[in-house]
């Protein structure tokens, strides 16, 4: 089985492309490991502060209530962020 001919560019010498082509970038391979640490950290805040939180209280509907909290209020800020970005 051979190969399609557009699997190399213009120079045989290059190498295949493939999805990844965008991560030899440097600037763009900073951005994403940075972005995925600070989610990772984020994430990790959050199930700190829960457990922190439960081991304070140890009343487990305290936790329910900090999370219909923080989901009440984006859905609450998501109507008016909607509003302005619409303007």
């Amino acid at each position: 089985m051979t190969q399609p001919s557009n699997v190399f560019g213009p120079n045989d010498n290059e190498p295949p492309r493939t999805g990844f082509a965008a991560m030899r970038q440097r600037d763009l391979l900073l951005l994403f490991c940075g972005k995925n640490c600070g989610f990772m950290a984020l994430s990790a805040v959050l199930v700190v502060v829960a457990y922190h939180f439960y081991d304070i209280t140890g009343y487990v509907l305290n936790l329910a209530w900090i999370g219909l909290a923080a989901f009440a209020s984006a859905i609450g800020l998501a109507l008016f962020k909607g509003y302005f970005a619409d303007r």
